[in-house]
């Protein structure tokens, strides 16, 4: 994520953006920058496939069958439910 500073126009000498972009720093110049609204977006670490997998994984493997089976027992239920739903408005 590079970081993000807001110049008034015109008072950014063309040395000192350059300096800047090789340090990773995005310059932007504006009439009035206290009006400038930056969004940055934010990436997960994880998606929600890789919560969904390594929770499917640590059940598998955990050796607790009454835990296994429940959860797949309520997987089940939610997946049927939403299946008969869509059935439903078919």
């Amino acid at each position: 994520m590079r970081q993000i500073i807001i110049f008034p126009r015109g008072k950014l000498p063309a040395a000192d953006r350059k300096r800047m972009a090789e340090a990773g720093i995005v310059a932007v110049e504006a009439d009035d920058p206290s009006r400038v609204i930056t969004l940055v977006p934010g990436a997960p670490l994880a998606s929600s496939d890789d919560l969904t997998m390594s929770a499917l994984s640590a059940i598998a493997t955990c050796g607790w069958a009454d835990v296994s089976a429940r959860f797949a027992k309520e997987l089940h239920a939610r997946l049927q439910s939403h299946q008969t739903k869509e059935v439903g408005n078919a």
